[in-house]
């Protein structure tokens, strides 16, 4: 925290936050200061306060809520003992970002189909996507309902982690899930290659859809065949079967160099071998003898004392029926949902929204940003850090959507630099990101007139800036 006064020295800073205000002001104290302020609050709670502020300001639309989860990992030690009381434990968890060393803390993010953040929760680093989730999911209908929002929330969507049947029997409201594949209710459709699938209105997919009362819970569930998912689980397949290959290739090796006592045990080691390898097909297994001395002695046995020992040898190649077996798994996913009054092609569209909550996932983790890595050594400030994170995106998907659906409405275009100094792009969906460069080094000029009063104005803009502001509205 205590750069981020040389991080505001080059903007300016009166012009964003109001006369008076200098860079000196943000330094470590006050900033620290400020995100205990916001812990003391309750981190969620003052992000419901913004959110009810919002909505008499903007309209945010809330039929669709998307739940999911994310981790940070940090540097430190974070000992128990050494730190404040919190409720926040920085410990080892699932490494999302595969840092097995690092210790971590949980994010959990509900947004809207736009991707505007509506809800928040700082989680401890080892917390479980099965009970943070609907516990997420409950807290945002009682924050809404004490804000006299309650008729604001609309339909819940969370991934596979949500769907357990104690989860589905608890959570009141409407929802729709990824049922998971290892239920064996879902998987008796998955195998099924039969089935009179309807093409969806989304391009590339293909529904089938039935009832179902899973946990005691009435359900609508659709299975879905992605032929984009296809292919990409067919090469994964094929990767997949040429490994085993190499694989049982070496196994076969060492079975060879091994000695059995008698020839069921032979055959017994190889036929447990080719079970291993689904996706390969096996030769017959060729059982041979031969005499050896017994333990301790050396040279060639002599008639009657050697023992029989047993070897067995077989070949592996890739089986094209079992793969073809495995290919009409594949391509395919179960989504649930207990409002029966959807349609398959709306519950299919509602749950493809749900990468609108990674999506913002990627923004917070994202370096040009700055939000992360966090150097904050009080668990504490990292809950309050959270909510920040969540403002600057919340704050980040707003100012992107009005300028989008301004540009919609009067079919224009925003001409920016897209992957070079010289590549310059009409884009009728820019990024913020891209947006945010248009107005990199544009400065203001600060003219004290008489009486103190302090009049700032802005240089020439490019055409483009000031298109950019028309339509959001400046």
């Amino acid at each position: 925290m205590y750069l981020y006064t040389d991080l505001l020295r080059d903007l300016d800073v009166p012009f964003i936050f109001g006369p008076g205000a200098r860079a000196e002001y943000f330094n470590e104290y006050s900033m620290g200061e400020t995100l205990d302020a916001i812990v003391k609050f309750g981190e969620d709670e003052l992000f419901a306060k913004v959110l009810g502020h919002l909505r008499r300001q903007v309209a945010i639309d809330m039929s669709h809520l998307h739940a999911d989860t994310t981790n940070f990992s940090v540097a430190g030690q974070y000992d128990d003992g050494e730190l404040e009381p919190t409720g926040l434990h920085i410990t080892f968890g699932h490494a999302k970002d595969k840092r097995t060393d690092l210790k971590r803390w949980a994010l959990l993010m509900i947004v809207n189909a736009m991707g505007i953040p509506v809800a928040m929760k700082a989680l401890d680093g080892n917390s479980s996507d099965k009970k943070t989730i609907i516990e997420g999911m409950k807290a945002l209908k009682e924050v809404l309902q004490a804000e006299g929002m309650n008729e604001a929330a609309g339909t819940f969507i969370a991934d596979s982690s949500f769907y357990t049947r104690d989860n589905i029997t608890a959570f009141t409201g409407k929802w729709i899930s990824h049922a998971q594949e290892s239920l064996k209710e879902v998987k008796r459709y998955l195998v099924m290659d039969d089935l009179p699938f309807v093409d969806s209105q989304a391009q590339g997919y293909r529904t089938y859809g039935l009832d179902s009362s899973y946990g005691e819970v009435a359900q609508r569930w659709v299975l879905v065949a992605s032929e984009q998912m296809y292919k990409r689980q067919e090469k994964t397949l094929q990767r997949q079967q040429e490994t085993h290959l190499k694989k049982a290739s070496a196994e076969v090796y060492h079975l060879q160099a091994e000695t059995f006592k008698c020839e069921p045990d032979a055959l017994a080691a190889a036929a447990s071998l080719i079970a291993k390898w689904p996706l390969l097909k096996a030769s017959e297994p060729e059982v041979s003898s031969k005499t050896v001395n017994k333990p301790g002695k050396r040279g060639r046995p002599k008639a009657g004392e050697g023992i029989e020992v047993f070897s067995v040898s077989l070949a592996f190649e890739k089986d094209p029926f079992a793969f073809a077996d495995a290919c009409k798994e594949i391509g395919k996913f179960m989504l649930a949902t207990n409002d029966l009054t959807l349609s398959d092609g709306e519950i299919l569209k509602a749950y493809k929204e749900q990468q609108t909550v990674e999506r913002g996932f990627r923004f917070l983790k994202n370096g040009d940003f700055q939000l992360t890595p966090v150097f904050l050594k009080s668990p504490r400030r990292i809950q309050a850090l959270s909510f920040v994170m969540c403002l600057s995106l919340m704050v980040y998907a707003i100012i992107e959507n009005q300028l989008r659906t301004s540009l919609a409405k009067a079919n224009e275009t925003i001409r920016i630099q897209d992957n070079g100094p010289a590549d310059y792009k009409n884009n009728a969906k820019p990024t913020l990101m891209k947006i945010f460069a248009m107005f990199d080094h544009l400065g203001t000029t600060s003219i004290i007139m008489p009486g103190g009063e302090h009049l700032l104005i802005q240089t020439t803009l490019p055409p483009e800036v000031r298109k950019v502001l028309y339509y959001l509205g400046s």
